[in-house]
């Protein structure tokens, strides 16, 4: 969907005149309509403005992207809770690899450093008991 098609759907679901817009925003009804025909486009601070009172992102106010806010790709993002729970097995036996390692190569106090490094970056519960072993 291009611009002139994201500016008049936004401005027709929200229920907003294309004069209310314009007063809104400090321009004309004919800038208004150009935009929406596709004859012109706003300017940088105009976008803004845009954003901002739709409470959308650029992006996809550009049609460049679907997600209409970033809280949209932070939720497209989350990790399945089965998948965490895998990734932090993985990264407890990583762990565990890695002391039993270093108590073979006599080296446990620097990569016992690294490993709780590790697990503060990555705060996974469960996984301090490491340090006891």
């Amino acid at each position: 969907m291009e611009f002139k098609d994201r500016i008049r759907e936004l401005r027709t679901t929200t229920n907003i005149s294309a004069t209310d817009l314009a007063v809104r925003l400090g321009k004309s009804v004919s800038a208004i309509r150009m935009w929406e025909t596709g004859k012109a486009k706003p300017d940088a601070d105009t976008l803004l403005k845009l954003t901002d009172f739709f409470q959308i992102s650029a992006d996809y106010l550009l049609g460049r992207d679907e997600r209409k806010t970033p809280e949209d790709e932070k939720t497209k993002r989350q990790v399945p809770e089965d998948d965490r729970a895998s990734a932090q097995e993985k990264l407890e036996g990583i762990l565990l690899h890695i002391i039993e390692d270093a108590v073979h190569f006599d080296n446990l106090p620097g990569i016992a450093v690294v490993a709780h490094e590790l697990i503060e970056l990555w705060k996974l519960p469960g996984v301090t008991e490491i340090n006891n072993k």
